[in-house]
């Protein structure tokens, strides 16, 4: 009988990174394999122990089965099959924070970082504490990461982060910076664009403070939005707004002047009329208008019509011209 080759079959010791798979198949080493036989052409190796079914960090054995693949070479082989082991060593992962800074938009937010390193769902391992049960309205905030259920890594990121949530701009439409004097209180109001859906309703009932609550002559006056409600979460982009109230313009209308012949008295046109005043206003206006200009010389003369009420402005029909003729010889 021919003596067999006592060959020696042991897996090769393996050292991995942990990647969550399962590790099934081993290089093998092999000890007394006659020149020229390749082990792959005549073995198949199959392997067993918990090496083949463990997937997280920690040394396992492994052993290895061989039967025949070319089963004339392999009957010229007595066979000793040899234990290994492999070694899962930790991953490393890092935390990736996005931001340092958010805007306030209403709702909780709760910052949370992106990850390297990590394997399939790993992530979700991964438990958040934060500083404020909320974290919704302006402020510093922080949040610590819980890893002690990835023991499968590493990492030398640091696990507490603090972020800020930052006021949110607004902007104010005011509904006039400038109006025409028209005998009535006249303040601005305004309206807000860009508050965030839960604080809708802040913006339908508003409050402001003015430099004069009495804003009705004509003048240069300030207002400014009353923002208590706003401030915390919220900058306005113009929340004060200086407006003026113009002079009311008008029109004289003179009376109709037929010449006259000198006489030694002064004569002069006469206002019929003035439009464009508050209609209330307008006997007072009527009657405060001043007619300069009367002459009782011979010539063509002009009459100026004024008034001083710092409400209204002349800008039209503010003079007028008559003429007083000589005698005539006939």
């Amino acid at each position: 009988a021919i003596e067999k080759v006592e060959l020696k079959v042991k897996p090769k010791a393996t050292v991995k990174t942990y990647d969550g798979n399962v590790k099934t198949s081993y290089d093998v080493e092999t000890e007394g394999l006659v020149s020229g036989d390749n082990f792959s052409s005549i073995f198949n190796a199959n392997f067993t122990g918990d090496a083949v079914t463990k997937k997280d960090i920690g040394t396992y054995d492994v052993s290895v089965e061989v039967t025949a693949k070319n089963q004339n070479k392999f009957n010229s082989y007595a066979i000793t099959c040899l234990d290994s082991t492999l070694t899962i060593n930790p991953a490393t992962f890092s935390v990736v924070w996005n931001n340092d800074s958010v805007v306030y938009n209403g709702q909780s937010q709760k910052l949370v970082p992106t990850y390297t390193g990590l394997v399939g769902n790993d992530a979700n391992l991964i438990s958040y504490s934060y500083s404020d049960a909320n974290c919704k309205n302006v402020g510093d905030y922080s949040v610590t990461l819980d890893i002690s259920n990835l023991t499968n890594y590493v990492t030398s990121s640091e696990l507490r982060y603090e972020y800020k949530i930052t006021r949110k701009a607004v902007t104010l439409t005011w509904n006039f910076d400038s109006v025409t004097y028209n005998g009535q209180i006249q303040k601005p109001v305004a309206t807000i664009s860009g508050l965030v859906a839960a604080d809708a309703t802040l913006g339908d009932s508003l409050s402001y403070s003015y430099s004069n609550n009495s804003s009705k002559d004509v003048g240069e006056y300030n207002a400014t939005l009353i923002t208590t409600d706003f401030d915390a979460n919220y900058t306005f982009t113009n929340p004060t707004i200086n407006y003026n109230i113009t002079p009311r313009e008008l029109k004289v209308n003179w009376s109709p002047f037929e010449p006259v012949v000198v006489d030694g008295y002064d004569h002069c046109a006469s206002v019929a009329n003035v439009e464009g005043a508050v209609e209330s206003e307008y006997p007072s206006i009527i009657g405060s208008i001043v007619v300069t200009g009367a002459s009782s010389e011979v010539g063509t003369h002009t009459c100026t019509a004024s008034l001083d009420n710092g409400n209204y402005v002349i800008t039209e029909g503010n003079q007028t011209t008559f003429e007083i003729l000589p005698i005539s010889e006939d």
